[in-house]
């Protein structure tokens, strides 16, 4: 139901950008081109005098027309891009002041690196971290984001926030690993998501340039890298937790590997 609303509107409104497409052509170029171009007059003792005035008539006002025609598109487009400008402008101010983002439609990332591991598929990967106990793998981080590594040998362990490439399709429900119930997919960490950001905590054993050697690694080869943050425990380990449905499954651990549901 909502598809088809969604196509009627668009249906509607290309119906609507046409009428105003026809309207503003009538009124900023035939009107003004049929005002200001100056009648052509050829003597009527040249042969073919009316076919020749005819066509210088129609050659004039062709000229004219497409003139006025690029004046009204660089007219346009500045205006759009001012508005643009200024909307973007406005959004950043409200972001900026402690403001609602709800007017963003669409946030687009680019990958700083890509992750490489032993798994060249979903199936057999590590469901979390935990249990990838001494599978290694290295974080390559492009050549432009190199400086940004400074000081991170530092730290024993860090924070690997990526984009599931190959989750195929979105669900708000799914029944997840460690459970055979459909649970919302904001409880479990599925990566059949709306946004498919997957996060994991990795040990950091060396850097090499730009490429990082980690261990305790569940992602798959060729998985694109968005961000890195350092694992601090007195930042990141909260006290007093309850988790919910996994409070007994976890501590089964029946199901450790990824069986390939999510591949379907």
């Amino acid at each position: 139901m909502r598809t088809m609303r969604t196509f009627y509107r668009h249906v509607l409104n290309i119906i609507g950008i046409l009428t105003v497409v026809w309207v503003l052509l009538f009124l900023i170029v035939l009107i003004p081109v049929k005002i200001l171009v100056v009648p052509i007059s050829v003597p009527r003792d040249v042969p073919h005098a009316a076919l020749i005035e005819a066509l210088l008539q129609l050659a004039l006002t062709g000229v004219f027309g497409i003139i006025w025609l690029v004046i009204w598109y660089f007219l346009i487009r500045w205006y759009f891009n001012y508005s643009l400008r200024k909307q973007y402008g406005n959004m950043r101010s409200q972001t900026t002041n402690g403001g609602s983002a709800q007017n963003y439609s669409e946030i687009v990332y680019r990958p700083i690196g890509i992750i490489h591991t032993p798994f060249k598929e979903p199936r057999g990967v590590p469901i979390q971290p935990k249990y990838a106990k001494g599978i290694r793998g290295t974080v390559e981080v492009f050549p432009e984001y190199a400086e940004g590594l400074q000081d991170i040998e530092g730290f024993s362990h860090i924070i690997l926030i990526y984009h599931f490439h190959l989750a195929k399709r979105k669900s708000l429900k799914v029944v997840p690993f460690l459970d055979t119930k459909p649970r919302g997919i904001f409880a479990t960490r599925a990566p059949r998501r709306p946004n498919p950001i997957g996060v994991s905590v990795v040990r950091l054993l060396k850097v090499e340039g730009n490429i990082l050697h980690v261990e305790n690694v569940d992602i798959v080869d060729g998985t694109p890298l968005l961000d890195i943050k350092p694992y601090v425990p007195e930042f990141d380990a909260a006290e007093n937790v309850r988790i919910g449905w996994l409070e007994e499954r976890v501590k089964r651990g029946r199901l450790a590997r990824d069986d390939g549901r999510f591949m379907r």
